[in-house]
């Protein structure tokens, strides 16, 4: 009785952190799309500075990488996202889990450069959200691993996601 009802509590706290990381990674898509969604604004406002065919250029990229978001969002709210197995050894994991906090800091650390240069008229808009871009990915990708999930192929237009 007492191992059922050990084993029982040790599966609830599981699910409960599995649900929080669901809930985070789907948080950081969210965020992820605003942060799309701002930068399509950004393209659109400096469509005066940009000839006609840069600045339709870019916002057709733009707006290729809103739909895969809205695509990789849809299909986790409808379980196209299959739990992965937790394979491997804890330490291995623990060390691939250090190592996405470390892709976070270095992410970080990069979109902070970005923004100072920019300010200071040396970097681009563009080169801001692409840093901001990959903070939030490398979030994503440590929220998937933390619930367990394994994203699936969203392919766009130039790579996949």
């Amino acid at each position: 009785m007492k191992t059922a009802l050990v084993l029982a509590l040790f599966v609830t706290g599981a699910a409960a952190q599995t649900d929080a990381a669901c809930a985070r990674y789907k948080a950081l898509l969210v965020e992820e799309i605003g942060a799309a969604r701002d930068h399509l604004q950004d393209v659109k406002r400096r469509g005066e500075v940009l000839s006609e065919i840069d600045s339709k250029r870019l916002r057709l990229g733009v707006d290729a990488e809103i739909a895969a978001l809205d695509r990789e969002l849809f299909a986790f709210e409808s379980g196209l996202f299959p739990a992965q197995p937790a394979a491997g050894s804890a330490e291995a994991r623990r060390q691939y889990r250090a190592m996405l906090e470390k892709a976070i800091e270095f992410a970080s650390a990069s979109w902070k450069l970005e923004v100072v240069r920019q300010r200071s008229g040396a970097g681009t808009v563009q080169e801001v959200y692409a840093a901001r871009k990959r903070i939030l990915e490398a979030q994503k990708q440590l929220a998937a691993f933390d619930a367990g999930l394994t994203r699936p192929v969203i392919l766009v237009p130039g790579g996949e996601r």
